[in-house]
């Protein structure tokens, strides 16, 4: 599973950054309680409180990931038009 660079921000122009985030499970908002998980590659945890206030990005890394998990998941390669 190849991994990817996660950036959010609340309310500032500056970016905080986690690298070699875990491939496609690699993060998960529990919108009960508001919060976003972020799982590391090395097996870390790192939680987001009150993440409705923030604003996420993520680049081609991300998607690549998340290609991979689905022709893994499918056995067969995926085609995307750009």
């Amino acid at each position: 599973m190849s991994n990817y660079t996660f950036k959010y921000r609340r309310g500032t122009k500056f970016w905080n950054t986690w690298k070699s985030i875990k491939g496609a499970s690699g993060h998960e908002f529990d919108k009960d309680a508001g919060y976003m998980c972020i799982f590391l590659e090395e097996g870390g945890l790192r939680t987001i409180l009150n993440w409705n206030e923030c604003e996420l990005s993520l680049g081609d890394d991300w998607f690549k990931s998340q290609l991979k998990a689905a022709e893994k998941k499918a056995n067969q390669q995926i085609q995307v038009e750009t």
